[in-house]
């Protein structure tokens, strides 16, 4: 620009667009922090999703097997099957409800230890905001409007 450009109005667009590029190239530090954590974020929420799907879906096993030995056990009481055949299926039940709590606890454990892991990484992304739009504020304005009475 230098080259085509020459004087007072010259001199101010240059010192106006280096300054504007110096703080452009210090906001991308802060882009680049941002991407940094939000891929974090990101893998971490997948990761959780997948540990929860997961356990909803063994949550589901188990109901369906507890149902169906309940409803084994019961047929077997009613029928007069056998007190063994029902009581094996109630122990059944048991279990799977036993099973049920334990799943869900982890279930449970796996969101709260998510929380746990996040909730640094968006304090930092927020501290990268801040920076940024500090950074934003102190952007280059020009000083006045073009006043020329000849133009």
């Amino acid at each position: 620009m230098s080259a085509t450009w020459t004087g007072n109005a010259a001199d101010a667009a240059c010192v106006y667009f280096e300054e504007f590029g110096e703080i452009l190239h210090s906001a991308a530090e802060s882009f680049d922090s941002l991407k940094k954590n939000y891929e974090m974020v990101a893998h971490t929420v997948f990761g959780v999703a997948e540990t929860v799907k997961g356990g909803l879906m063994l949550l589901s096993d188990l109901a369906l097997e507890a149902f169906i030995a309940w409803a084994a056990g019961t047929e077997a009481a009613a029928t007069g099957a056998g007190l063994i055949g029902t009581a094996a299926a109630y122990a059944l039940v048991a279990d799977r409800a036993l099973k049920a709590v334990a799943t869900y606890e982890k279930i449970i454990k796996a969101i709260d230890l998510a929380i746990v892991i996040t909730r640094p990484l968006y304090a930092e992304c927020a501290r990268e905001g801040a920076t940024m739009q500090a950074k934003i504020k102190k952007f280059p304005v020009p000083g006045k409007s073009y006043d020329n009475a000849v133009v």
